[in-house]
């Protein structure tokens, strides 16, 4: 199994109803390289860049940092162990406290309510089932300046 640490940084402007997000994920890993040594790789790199970044609009705050996980998740083709490191409580505190286990035992319902996001928490899960992931609450990453100057330069859609 692969080790990837997965930065998920997000910035949003609104209110608990509805604003504008952007986020800005980087994945990093190690990978073997032409001559077989084994060297660091981000998704961000010089020799191959591939970001991952997006913009919302009308979306909430919590929705912005769910879909920022699915985007990264996407990306992980192949079962691997992850960290990822993310400013969101909400993500943080979901799955540190099996939020999503029973939600998805009671059939994403809290309730006779479905939950919010319920769509993305479907994908999330479903990702996640073949991995081996620790979540971590990061205010600070390593990344976090250069990713955002990264949403600094992002043009609306």
């Amino acid at each position: 199994m692969k080790d990837v640490n997965i930065y998920i940084y997000t910035e949003y402007t609104g209110n608990m109803k509805s604003g504008t997000g952007k986020y800005h994920v980087i994945l990093e890993t190690m990978i073997q390289d032409k001559k077989g040594k084994i060297i660091p790789w981000t998704n961000v790199d010089g020799r191959n860049p591939k970001p991952i970044i997006g913009f919302e609009d009308n979306i909430t705050k919590n929705r912005l940092e769910l879909l920022a996980l699915k985007e990264s998740l996407e990306h992980m083709v192949k079962p691997s162990r992850i960290i990822i490191h993310t400013s969101s409580e909400y993500v943080v505190n979901a799955f540190i406290q099996g939020w999503p286990d029973k939600w998805a035992k009671n059939g994403f319902k809290s309730g006779k309510k479905e939950i919010k996001h319920a769509d993305l928490w479907k994908k999330v899960i479903e990702q996640t089932e073949q991995h081996d992931i620790t979540f971590m609450k990061a205010s600070i990453t390593p990344y976090m300046k250069a990713q955002a100057l990264e949403l600094k330069n992002l043009k609306e859609k």
